[in-house]
């Protein structure tokens, strides 16, 4: 460790000290799509450590609540008191054990400095078996991410980090950010995570739980997102500069806002959202705005809306994707493909099929195709072998004209969904392991009668879901079960 280190805030306070370096960022010099949260959150505090670069081996700290910033040297034995502290000051590669007990915090920033390797990430993790918790507390001045990580190949895993709400100034308050500044942070995983915020008030900042911008390779899996109360956050909000992102296994629900929100899509973006439950969400439960996407096996339930694919104005959005195998249950609208002229840079050719649309009747029908123009054909789309039902209307589709579809109307329309049908899925149920919970994939006995384009069961298989959730919905009572 260092002999002198600082709080390691996400941004440092204004009065600084030896040994601190203070760098902050005019809002005003920044790209519309960044100045929102990097010149709020990431401005940091930079630590002159000797031989910071990534370790050749990993060293070990330790965090205890009956630790001592000032009398401890991060040894099991004589561990530090605060996680900002321990990780302001290590080198690349190295562990820090955080162990049980609850931590108030003012920011945690885990620097450059601090990047590993791929052989050796830096890792702050919880201690095997022991729960930690990290409350967020208002450092003052533009720091509003509990914790921050503008580092590469760094692991988080373990941890209850929950932000706090500075309503003062419009409901700024965010729990974990990962991002770069002129270079992108890469190879960040967040695993077995239980992120949590319970902000109120939107304001000018778009706060959200989770934040990934600027990002390469990066991770988040089987971690738990959510609001308290009445929160007014997004859950995981991935900006443009973001790439290559993995979300799996993730459950999202009780916000106001999105579920998982891609925000201002570009080329080669590459997102991969999998294996997630999404619920109880009071506008989108997965907003897709990157191209050459992949949105498969998830399930959506009492969103307004399940699944939005977008784009921006001059830009492919989410062109190019694919979303299959997904089930959407009592959301107010199932799948909106939608907003953006044809062209070499409208939004076009995305996949979808295998889903399951499961009484989705709100303002617009299960499946919904919005552009600005005549022919919503022109995109290139394809949209075949998926499974539509509802018992309150027989429209399943509708495009510009606000028109809706069933779907014999449909198909000879648009020539799209020929393999796909209209009827009461017979869903698979694991009454023994879900207490009659189902498993979103239609029965064996309906699939036989009912083609898919890659001879897999329709709809979204939970089962890598089962380690990470625990109150997937009840099976809709007009809907037939068939236990495996």
């Amino acid at each position: 460790m260092c002999d002198s280190v600082p709080t390691g805030n996400v941004i440092s306070p204004a009065q600084g000290g030896a040994g601190t370096k203070q760098v902050r960022l005019s809002v005003s010099d920044m790209s519309i799509n960044s100045r929102l949260f990097i010149g709020l959150c990431l401005v940091a505090a930079l630590v002159s450590c000797p031989g910071s670069g990534p370790a050749k081996e990993s060293r070990e700290h330790h965090v205890a609540v009956s630790g001592s910033d000032t009398r401890g040297n991060g040894t099991q034995e004589k561990p530090w008191r605060t996680v900002a502290f321990a990780v302001s000051g290590i080198k690349g590669g190295d562990i820090v054990t955080v162990h049980g007990g609850l931590y108030r915090e003012k920011g945690i920033g885990i620097l450059p400095s601090a990047s590993g390797s791929t052989k050796y990430p830096t890792t702050i993790r919880a201690a095997e078996g022991e729960e930690v918790t990290i409350r967020g507390v208002d450092a003052g001045g533009e720091a509003i991410y509990t914790v921050g990580v503008s580092a590469s190949h760094v692991m988080i895993e373990g941890l209850k980090i929950i932000g706090f709400s500075r309503t003062a100034k419009g409901g700024k308050g965010g729990t974990l950010y990962v991002g770069g500044g002129k270079r992108p942070s890469s190879d960040v995983k967040i695993r077995r995570c239980e992120l949590i915020n319970s902000g109120k008030e939107l304001g000018a900042s778009n706060p959200s739980i989770v934040v990934f911008n600027s990002t390469e390779n990066c991770e988040i899996s089987n971690c738990r997102i959510y609001g308290l109360g009445t929160c007014d956050r997004d859950g995981i909000k991935i900006w443009s500069g973001t790439s290559r992102l993995l979300v799996q296994g993730n459950e999202v629900f009780n916000l106001l806002r999105r579920g998982i929100d891609n925000k201002h899509g570009g080329r080669d973006r590459h997102l991969t959202i999998i294996n997630n439950y999404v619920h109880d969400v009071g506008h989108l439960g997965i907003h897709l705005n990157g191209d050459q996407s992949l949105i498969e096996n998830n399930v959506l339930y009492k969103c307004r809306i399940g699944i939005g694919v977008w784009r921006n104005e001059g830009r492919p959005g989410g062109s190019h994707s694919t979303l299959n195998h997904n089930t959407l249950v009592n959301c107010g609208n199932g799948i909106i493909l939608g907003f953006g002229p044809a062209g070499a840079e409208g939004f076009r050719s995305c996949t979808v099929t295998n889903n399951i649309f499961l009484n989705c009747s709100g303002e617009f029908p299960e499946l919904s195709i919005n552009p600005y123009n005549k022919n919503p054909f022109d995109f290139g789309h394809t949209i075949d072998f998926n499974c539509y039902y509802n018992d309150r209307n027989s429209g399943v589709v509708r495009h510009h004209t606000n028109k809706p579809y069933t779907l014999i109307q449909w198909r000879e329309t648009s020539g799209q969904d020929a393999h796909s049908v209209q009827e009461n899925p017979e869903l698979l149920g694991e009454p023994d392991n879900f207490n009659d919970l189902c498993d979103f994939r239609v029965s064996k006995g309906f699939a036989k009668s009912f083609q898919t384009s890659d001879g897999k069961v329709v709809g979204a298989d939970i089962q890598d879901m089962k380690n990470c959730t625990d109150h997937l919905p009840r099976i809709p009572s007009n809907v037939r079960i068939s236990t495996p």
